[in-house]
């Protein structure tokens, strides 16, 4: 067999679902298991050897420092690290030693090396020999030998594969795996693999379907892992079992350490179970060296702990400890529980006797201790220590005349000592020392680090993160503090809280005292006074910074910036959905609109029911051949009004003057642009399509009619200026696909379809006799066309709607279906 199909026979194992169940990383053994592979240029630059590798096109000779040529037209050449070749001459392999002289002859069809070792396994293909054997350096046959009901030869055939595997440098043994037949797919019932050593004794019997080899990098001791009748087998150099599995054993290599093995033990399913594991039924899970002897039994799963670490947990006796990876105790198992806690690494929270402490590493003693025990201990998320100058610093406070609440006098240059952050040590057990926990002592919460520094006593009857600051509670009563314990608000307040309905900014709380309610900013600065207002329970998110306050079952409007009242408690509503340049309310029966400073920009008639801005985005999606995810905003801005009678009207926003009166079912924003860049920049002459008495018009935004009841208005076209108008006719025909008026080319049906349309401008003047089935504009990029379709035939017209040629209704379909797909 060739590398090549041994390569393709170790790649059939993926395909063995047992196979996959069992692997393991063998990627990161300590030793290669290969001779290693050098290359020609490495082998040539090696002067001291005295030997170079000269190439003649695609073969190469072998020639020493005076030039003699000791071999030629060797192929396939391949250099060792420990200065071996092996090349291919004349249709066979053989091996150059690194004084130049042959050490095998080219008589193998194949030959692989093993590491600092004079036996090597070669292919033989000659004859009525077909196998892979083990020969010395002096092609002394080693393996396979005569049986007794053999020849070496005849036992030979049945040897496929031989390969190696691993080279003891300290025992001198090497270990080569044997396979007597070579299969795409393995499975339970096929027994042929073993491990044979370099004399040809036989280590492991060829009775597995799969053996993998681990090396540890600890003691360069190889173990075995053999797979038969669908459980694994752990074996060491001798070939002697170590640990195997057994219906409810499972066993694993621990944690990638070669030479530790863990065994687990399930309770079975039932009485009638038989094969395969309950992992729901854990009995024990017993860590194994490489001699087979436990070094830990845990009564429970040995489980590692976030974060990263090289620490397991283990329990003995219902106790919990901490061993690392080499299976060392780093802790005794004396513990009632042991978890992870922090949002900012894997600090460890150990419970013992109804007390919770975490663990510390010990700077002089080089160890994990507990640090003081509480009653419990909680993370508190997304916090450092910081005190009042450290929050000064990053926000400029105002002179605000706004004198209650305010923070605490004296000094605010406290100093605080902490030790360094991200502690790292030999148990990997790295986390920041800085992060910080509330702790729990007889009712009353503190706050320490993960170092145990304690930064607060346990004075409080609660301690919670709140912005950048801690609001704490005694009693009834609600302050904030710094994480350090400087007073920013004093206990004296009914309620701190957070809550959406002061605004997007969510760096916002509103404090309540008594009957008044105020709003801070995350630095604990005032930033509404308290007052006898009353933050209404609707939502404020839409009006942003701008709050809407009641009093008196009346509403009204703060800016919270600046805490300056833009308008007082007077309205019976304020509508917050549509707007956040604009504020909609309603005062005395009236809707009225105000801009952001509190000015009055409209009031609405007693009949008006509902106002509503105006959508006057252009939808590129809308037109054909524009790349759908780009839209056009324009600058326009109007606000639509609606009376009792669901008549409409439009109002300009900046000015409120009525543009067109309370009299259309319908209105549309429908602009045009006189360049296609104008229309991408958003220039455009607005027009508006209305409806009256059941009529289409067309207006101006003077409100001036221009185009009266002549035709049915279908669209009109942002560039160029028309106006595609589109009637209903009588036919026998039924409507097949109504994506006529979905303006999607992806699902357009251009046969007939019972309207008839046509072409004319803002003069209504008709541009297109209104006798095609389809008209449609196509954009692409500079150039504008105007399909029309009549007759399953499409006319195309350029912008001046001068005909350019005609096409198929099906070319026309590819056409446009391929350009929307390509956007």
């Amino acid at each position: 067999m060739s590398l090549v199909l041994l390569l393709i026979s170790l790649a059939a194992y993926a395909d063995d679902p047992v196979a996959a169940y069992k692997s393991r990383d063998s990627s990161e053994s300590c030793l290669s298991n290969w001779s290693n592979r050098s290359n020609i240029a490495e082998y040539n630059q090696n002067n001291a050897r005295g030997f170079e590798l000269v190439r003649h096109g695609a073969a190469y000779d072998l020639v020493d420092d005076e030039g003699a040529v000791l071999y030629t037209k060797l192929y396939e050449v391949q250099p060792y690290d420990d200065d071996r070749i092996v090349a291919r001459r004349q249709g066979k392999h053989g091996v150059i030693g690194l004084d130049g002289q042959l050490i095998l002859d080219f008589n193998y069809h194949d030959i692989l090396l093993s590491s600092d070792t004079g036996v090597y396994s070669v292919e033989i293909l000659d004859g009525n020999v077909e196998g892979s054997v083990l020969i010395d350096d002096s092609g002394n046959w080693i393996y396979p030998s005569a049986t007794k009901n053999k020849t070496a030869i005849e036992a030979a055939k049945d040897i496929k594969v031989i390969y190696p595997i691993h080279a003891n440098v300290d025992t001198g043994i090497s270990y080569f795996k044997v396979e007597v037949e070579s299969h795409e797919q393995y499975t339970d019932t096929i027994k042929n693999t073993g491990i044979v050593d370099h004399t040809g004794r036989t280590i492991v019997p060829i009775e597995y379907y799969r053996i993998d080899s681990e090396i540890s990098c600890s003691n360069n001791k190889l173990t075995f892992m053999g797979w038969k009748s669908g459980y694994l087998t752990i074996m060491n150099e001798l070939g002697q079992t170590i640990i195997e599995e057994q219906a409810n054993r499972s066993v694993e290599v621990f944690n990638k350490n070669k030479s530790l093995f863990s065994l687990k033990i399930y309770e079975p399913k039932s009485k009638q179970f038989i094969g395969g594991f309950d992992y729901t039924g854990l009995i024990t899970e017993k860590i194994v060296n490489e001699y087979g002897k436990v070094i830990i039994e845990s009564d429970s799963v040995i489980q590692q702990l976030d974060g990263g670490s090289i620490l397991y947990r283990f329990m003995v006796n219902n106790k919990f400890g901490l061993i690392d990876d080499e299976a060392n105790i780093v802790i005794e198992p004396v513990f009632d529980d042991i978890t992870n806690v922090g949002s900012f690494g894997p600090v460890i929270k150990v419970e013992k006797s109804g007390k919770q402490a975490l663990i510390i590493y010990d700077l002089e003693t080089d160890t994990l201790v507990p640090s003081s025990y509480y009653d419990y201990i909680s993370t508190l998320s997304n916090h450092y220590p910081s005190n009042l100058q450290q929050l000064q610093a990053r926000v400029n406070v105002s002179d605000s005349t706004n004198s209650e609440p305010s923070t605490a006098s004296g000094s605010l240059t406290k100093e605080n000592s902490f030790v360094p952050n991200n502690i790292t040590n030999k148990y990997d057990y790295e986390y920041d020392a800085n992060e910080l926990f509330t702790f729990t002592n007889e009712g009353k919460q503190g706050l320490m680090t993960a170092h145990n520094n304690v930064l607060i006593p346990n004075n409080y009857d609660s301690i919670t993160a709140y912005k950048r600051l801690l609001k704490v509670r005694l009693g009834s009563k609600y302050g904030l503090v710094t994480t350090v314990d400087e007073t920013v608000l004093p206990i004296v307040y009914d309620d701190i809280t957070e809550d959406s309905r002061i605004g997007r900014d969510s760096n916002l709380f509103m404090i309540k005292k008594e009957d008044r309610q105020g709003i801070l900013d995350e630095f604990g600065q005032v930033v509404v006074p308290l007052s006898d207002m009353i933050i209404p329970n609707i939502l404020n998110t839409s009006l942003e910074d701008i709050l809407i306050f009641e009093k008196e079952g009346l509403y009204g409007l703060i800016e919270m910036k600046s805490g300056k009242q833009l308008s007082p408690a007077e309205f019976e509503h304020i509508n917050v959905e549509h707007y956040t340049d604009y504020i909609l309310a309603q005062k005395d029966g009236r809707y009225e609109l105000y801009d952001r400073s509190g000015e009055l920009v409209y009031r609405a008639d007693d009949d008006i029911v509902k106002i509503s801005t105006l959508d006057t985005d252009i939808n590129l999606y809308d037109l054909v051949g524009f790349d759908p995810r780009l839209s056009v905003e324009t600058k326009d801005k109007y606000i639509l009004i609606k009376n009792q009678d669901d008549l409409y009207g439009l109002v300009e926003e900046t000015s409120g003057q009525l543009i067109l009166p309370v009299e259309y079912e319908d209105i549309r924003y429908s602009p045009t642009a006189d360049s296609l860049k104008n229309l991408r920049d958003g220039k455009v002459t607005p027009l508006f399509l209305a409806t009256k008495n059941d009529q289409s018009l067309l207006l101006n935004k003077l409100g001036e009619v221009l185009i009266a009841n002549k035709k049915d208005i279908f669209n009109i076209m942002p560039y160029p200026s028309y106006i595609i108008t589109m009637a209903e006719i009588s036919t026998d025909k039924p409507v097949k696909d109504e994506s006529v008026f979905k303006w999607n080319p992806t699902e357009l049906n251009l046969s007939e379809t019972g309207y008839k349309m046509g072409i004319i401008d803002t003069d209504g003047k008709e541009l297109l006799s209104a006798d095609y089935s389809m008209i449609m504009p196509y954009f692409n990029g500079d150039a504008v066309y105007i399909y029309a379709v009549k007759n399953n035939i499409a006319y195309r017209y350029d912008a001046n709607l001068q005909l350019i040629d005609t096409k198929d209704t099906s070319e026309l379909e590819q056409v446009l279906t391929s350009a929307w797909s390509d956007e």
